[in-house]
């Protein structure tokens, strides 16, 4: 029996799946850091995942005729991504404790699975927002059939990009630099962020002529309500920035404790990238208390 679990094993390493984190499970502390804030994120993200697609459900019940917009149906997209990065997590963490290869493998890939929904589903609720302000007239003829069609693409185009991110991510498991490409990527995208940050704020400073009375009031409320926006998502992305450069450096550690370490503050790095929007998508809703 054990020569067939030394072969599994050998079977992971040369699939490029690293050991260090089933190490962690072999340790008392690394299992309680590491499934303790695990279970934390699940207990987050899962309900507050299952609560949106409830709420848009009902509402599409509701008001059938009514068009989605473009920022719900992002959240939408990503509470089902959501959803499916809980019940990889979970593969991973079994094939972990019963040394199964087959599901520590899904669950690898399942973790990279979700990492680009987590950035770019923001970045294009950020990019609607700012088309709404600075280019008015160009985001109504978007809403229409046109601006569907393109958003739909778009999303199937995200969707394959994780398909493809997870599975780059178990081929090249045991190469750094696929995780300097993570951080390129991420300073890419911040670099969007910053751009219709400002763009946004440039407009709230210099607004245009002809809005006046209660029309300009709402105006400016709801370019308020962008950049807040933006600016929520952009607080985010540079805390996952920042958090993955840490955990990524405590992982470089020669002790298995602190790698062990490094591994739990994953979850709690895209934490707040998981719940963004969700809560965002409470608030517009009024299910959040004092909003």
């Amino acid at each position: 029996m054990s020569t067939i679990v030394t072969n599994d094993f050998n079977s992971i390493s040369n699939a490029s799946v690293s050991l260090y984190e089933i190490q962690c499970f072999d340790s008392p502390d690394g299992r309680y850091v590491v499934t303790a804030i695990s279970l934390t994120y699940t207990a987050f993200v899962l309900p507050v995942s299952v609560f949106v697609l409830y709420l848009g459900w009902k509402q599409r019940r509701l008001l059938s005729g009514a068009a989605m917009t473009h920022s719900d149906f992002f959240t939408y997209s990503m509470a089902v991504i959501e959803l499916i990065g809980v019940f990889v997590y979970a593969s991973y963490y079994c094939g972990s404790y019963t040394r199964l290869p087959a599901m520590l493998l899904l669950g690898v890939f399942g973790w990279a699975f979700i990492w680009p929904a987590q950035t770019l589903f923001p970045i294009l609720t950020c990019v609607e927002h700012y088309l709404a302000v600075v280019h008015p007239i160009t985001y109504r003829g978007l809403r229409r059939g046109g601006g569907v069609r393109i958003r739909n693409i778009i999303t199937g185009c995200i969707w394959l990009i994780c398909f493809a991110w997870g599975a780059f991510w178990v081929l090249l498991y045991n190469h750094y630099y696929k995780r300097v490409i993570a951080a390129f990527m991420l300073i890419l995208f911040l670099i969007v962020m910053v751009f219709c940050s400002l763009s946004v704020l440039r407009v709230l400073k210099h607004p245009r002529p002809g809005k006046v009375g209660s029309n300009k009031e709402q105006t400016d409320q709801s370019k308020r309500r962008a950049i807040r926006t933006i600016l929520i998502i952009m607080g985010v992305l540079w805390f996952n920035f920042c958090g993955n450069v840490v955990t990524n450096i405590i992982r470089l550690s020669t002790e298995l404790s602190m790698r062990c370490i490094g591994e739990g503050l994953h979850f709690v790095v895209i934490l707040p990238s998981s719940l963004v929007l969700p809560l965002l998508f409470l608030q517009r809703a009024g299910k959040l208390p004092n909003c």
